[in-house]
């Protein structure tokens, strides 16, 4: 009888084979995740910077809203404001993609008058 201990060299290679395999697999969904860990935070960064501009013409109230434009939290805002009741307020804001593109993302939503 043959009483040899230990793994072949076969055997090893193909335990090694297989950890690199999974391996590669964890990396790879582990740089998915960070990239769209990335993407969430921007959202976050331009749905605050609308949210706030939004509220703030808002807060100008029906005769004090007028169009213009503004750099909110780094990011260039443009909104134009027409109609007259309700008056429609439309804001488009540009947003860096990972990319390095710049992409414009619309925004509207309409104030009446009060009275």
């Amino acid at each position: 009888m043959n009483d040899r201990r230990g793994f072949t060299l076969v055997e090893v290679v193909m335990a090694v084979m297989i950890f690199m395999l999974l391996m590669g697999g964890l990396t790879s969904a582990g740089l998915v995740a960070a990239n769209q860990l990335r993407v969430a935070q921007n959202d976050v960064r331009v749905w605050k910077a609308v949210t706030y501009q939004m509220e703030k013409l808002v807060a100008d109230g029906y005769a004090g809203v007028a169009s213009g434009s503004d750099t909110i939290q780094g990011f260039n805002t443009v909104w134009t404001v027409s109609g007259t009741d309700p008056k429609k307020i439309l804001l488009v804001i540009d947003r860096t993609t990972l990319t390095g593109n710049i992409r414009p993302d619309t925004f509207m939503t309409y104030l009446a008058d009060p009275s």
